[in-house]
């Protein structure tokens, strides 16, 4: 379905050689593609598990980030519809549920063995805040420096030429990304945040009203200034995200998820029949008033 080619041999041929060579090895795992079920999930999360790596990543599958052929098959009626939005939430959480048996949840994707060390490059630095920088190199790399985003161009020559002839780097787009709320646009993926970056960078007048609006409707706990999501939250983590973005970016947000809606004759609430899936996917609607 996702044109992957590797075996199950060769999966667990992998897994042996990064238990050999690495202390600690990650294995990544997606849910909710088109005519999964429960059963096919709980199965894949216990295999994973057996695998012995030490640390397990669960991701709910963005119909948006897809290949447009994949997309189109599913137009055919070659492969089942996608699963309703609130349909996949429950499949991701399942499957989380399922990894909670024998892992220890560091966040909202990842799970380790007890004593494993945590990701803290994705999710201290990629998904941290204002003052966690990276640089991505590649093609289509992402990097984000002092709230600036910059994502290098997707053409492989465009890229090497740049380089080699030093004229410029290979930026095809610079914005503010999410700028000073970054930390908290990834509280929902990091399940924990502090308000006390928000009053170093003077943005908690913005930053303390959305908290306390998440606290009261039962969806974050408060220890000082620190927030953790509540299971309720946990199950609105991606529309908690929606809902931290500045007001530029969350027009900009609205017009991208119309627009493809529009372009993908796509509604934002479902799947009704073969034809219409979801577009905004689990970051459908943002739960602060």
């Amino acid at each position: 379905m996702m044109n992957l080619t590797a075996t199950l041999d060769q999966l667990h041929e992998t897994a042996r050689l990064c238990q050999e060579k690495f202390a600690v090895a990650n294995f990544d795992m997606i849910v909710g593609y088109p005519g999964q079920s429960d059963a096919a999930i709980q199965k894949d999360m216990a295999t994973a598990v057996e695998l012995g790596v030490g640390n397990v990543s669960v991701f709910p599958l963005d119909y948006l980030a897809t290949m447009p052929s994949f997309l189109e098959r599913i137009r055919r009626g070659e492969l089942p519809p996608p699963p309703p939005s609130a349909r996949r939430w429950d499949m991701f959480h399942n499957a989380r549920a399922e990894l909670r048996r024998a892992y220890q949840p560091q966040n909202m994707y990842f799970f380790s063995k007890p004593g494993m060390p945590g990701c803290k490059y994705m999710f201290e630095i990629v998904y941290g805040g204002y003052f966690d920088e990276f640089v991505g190199l590649g093609v289509s790399a992402y990097s984000m420096i002092r709230g600036l985003s910059y994502y290098n161009t997707q053409s492989e020559k465009e890229y090497v030429t740049s380089l080699k002839e030093r004229r410029t780097l290979p930026i095809a787009k610079a914005s503010p990304g999410h700028a000073y709320e970054k930390s908290y646009v990834y509280f929902g993926k990091r399940t924990k945040a502090d308000l006390r970056e928000a009053r170093d960078l003077g943005i908690d007048s913005f930053i303390g009203p959305k908290f306390d609006a998440l606290a009261d409707i039962g969806l974050v706990d408060q220890i000082g200034d620190t927030f953790r999501l509540s299971h309720a939250g946990e199950r609105m983590y991606a529309q908690i995200m929606v809902g931290f973005l500045s007001d530029a970016q969350r027009r900009l947000y609205d017009r991208v998820c119309a627009r493809m809606k529009e372009g993908l004759n796509w509604s934002f609430d479902g799947a009704s029949s073969g034809k219409v899936a979801t577009t905004r996917g689990l970051a459908a609607m943002n739960v602060l008033p």
